[in-house]
This record gives C-alpha cells, structure tokens and sequence, in this order.
C-alpha cells in the first residue's frame, strides 16, 4: 500500500483492492440464503506501491484498472459458481484470441499447512477448498498443474498462467475460494434452517488488470490485434489526388457502420503508403483508383501481405463489420 496522505486536514488512502468495499455493501442490511449468489463487479482503480526492480511495462504497474468481482455463495453452491467463473474466464479468454493449454494453463495455487503465521490454521477448510478446486479441474479436463504455497492467505485459488516475453510465468486471472475473510468481516446469511451462516466468498476477475492484459495482448500478437481491437481497423489509399472523393465516400459509409477507418492522402507513392499502413499493424488496406471509381469497387489488401483484388465496396463493408461484431480472430 501507498502510505496515507493528508489533505486539508483529512487523511486519504490511495484504494489498493475492492475487497473491503463489497464486504461493506454485502453487510449494509440482513442477507438470507435467498440472495445468494450475490455478486458485486466493479472496474476497480486501484494503486498498489510495488518495488521498483519488480515493475515491468505494462505487466507489473504501481496504477491499475482491475475488473474485480466477489460473489458470495453458499458453501455447497462454491464449486457450480467457480464453474461459472471459469466459463466465463474462457469466453473472455477466447474473445482475446488466448488459447487454452497453449497460451495459458490454470494453477492450482494451495496452502502450506506448516505455515500457520501465513496459512489461516484451519487444516480442515483448507483440505475441503482444495479438494473443491481439483474436483472442478479435473472435472473440465483442464490443462494445469498444483503449486503449494502459492493460495491467498485466506484460502487457495486459480490462477491462469501466462509466459511473458522474458519467459517469465506472471498470472492474468485469478479465482480465489475465501472461507477465511467471512469470519475476520463477520460476514452472515439466514440459512433455509433459519440460523445464521457464514457464505464463501469467490474473489474473481474476468480479463484481470486490463493494463497486464494488454501487454500479454501485445507480447503475443506483436500489435497485429485482431479486427474488433485495432485502434485503426481501415485504411484507404488513394492512388492519386482525383481519387480522394471516391475514398471519402468509402469512408463515410464505414464510419456510419461504426468502422474505424482512416485515409492516407499524403502525396506519397502507393507502395509507400501500403508498407506504412502494413507497419502500423492496420488489419485493411483498400487501394482506389480510376477502374475501382468507375466500377465502385476496391482493391483489398490484408496486414498479412495477401492481395485480394478488387472487391464490391458493399461487399467490403459486410465482410469487415461482421468479423468486427463478431470478434472474429482470421481477418477474412
């Protein structure tokens, strides 16, 4: 944590995790067992004073936006919402273009029993949380491996490992079964038998720090980022100075179908134009000139380098958007 700062006489404290805030909402009146799962999400500002030998670009800030999550349950009811967790981890995952097995793999991070000044001591809760996160890996034929002494202090978790550019394993996601801050908050339920209980808590992210996650996005991809994340996903190039109005044609009916679309009019040649537009990582080139102005066409050509010829600008425009809507990975 940052050390508390005082202004006009009011002591501020930078907001290192969420956790506190939503266990306050969740105590902010009786809760029965009829409310669970209840589930509190934020995007979530956070500053974390890490030492400066362990920041790394974007990997590892002292600033952060983390997509935090903690879903209160009934302890029966942990094991079918961590599956629920980890389905959408997956779709988030996909969305991305990560794959699973290849790109990352889970960690089933556990306690050490024998660490009892880091370990909540409680032999049986950690056996009977640890039992639940196996059961579930192996319950998906999930590709992962168990690490000891690497659970939360308050219970152990799932962590989806990532091997950065440097080689180095750093975790993008995290799913951490809590039994231990229930207690410490004093967190209750009615249960179905009219008694008070204490819920589990799942601590969960669905694409993590979004500052870390973008500089995975770009370690792998190298800045090629699929259509539906590519700060400019078009660019049109005209071949000489008459063919700017037809360009600008083009350019208005994407934008109006929410594309984002650039036009290089600077007088350099085609192929100059083309090799910047392929450095900048632009998903679309359309090329136009004399016959594509007369046959309102447009010659495309994709970062990869494959030229497809001259293509009918409608066409062109339903091909691009539905791989933008769609989140499509390949390009065409």
């Amino acid at each position: 944590m940052y050390p508390p700062m005082v202004v006009d006489d009011e002591e501020i404290i930078l907001r290192p995790m969420t956790c506190p805030h939503h266990f306050a909402l969740y105590m902010s009146k009786p809760r029965s067992y009829r409310d669970l799962p209840l589930r509190y999400a934020e995007l979530a500002q956070l500053y974390r004073y890490e030492k400066s030998g362990e920041l790394t670009g974007l990997i590892r800030v002292r600033e952060f936006c983390l997509a935090d999550s903690h879903n209160f349950v009934v302890k029966d009811d942990a094991e079918q919402e961590i599956h629920l967790v980890l389905d959408l981890i997956e779709r988030t995952t996909g969305v991305l273009g990560f794959e699973k097995g290849v790109d990352y793999v889970y960690r089933l991070s556990l306690g050490d029993r024998k660490d009892t000044e880091k370990y909540y001591d409680s032999p049986k809760e950690w056996n009977e949380a640890e039992t639940v996160l196996r059961k579930l890996l192996q319950d998906r034929k999930a590709p992962h491996y168990e690490a000891e002494a690497e659970a939360a202090f308050y219970g152990p978790k799932i962590d989806v490992q990532v091997k950065n550019v440097l080689g180095k394993e750093d975790t993008a996601f995290t799913v951490q079964y809590d039994f231990v801050l229930p207690k410490r908050f004093e967190l209750k339920f009615i249960n179905d038998q009219g008694e008070e209980e204490e819920p589990v808590v799942i601590h969960r992210s669905s694409i993590g720090c979004l500052e870390r996650t973008i500089g995975f996005l770009i370690e792998k991809t190298g800045g090629a980022f699929p259509v539906w994340l590519a700060p400019t996903q078009v660019m049109i190039v005209p071949i000489a100075e008459k063919h700017n109005d037809y360009a600008g044609e083009i350019v208005q009916k994407m934008r109006d179908a929410g594309i984002r679309v650039e036009v290089d009019a600077r007088g350099e040649t085609m192929q100059s134009k083309i090799r910047d537009a392929q450095n900048q990582k632009i998903p679309y080139m359309l090329i136009v000139g004399d016959r594509e102005m007369e046959n309102g066409t447009a010659s495309v050509r994709l970062r990869t380098g494959e030229d497809l010829g001259a293509k009918p600008v409608s066409e062109v425009l339903k091909i691009i958007s539905s791989k933008y809507l769609t989140k499509a990975q390949e390009l065409w």
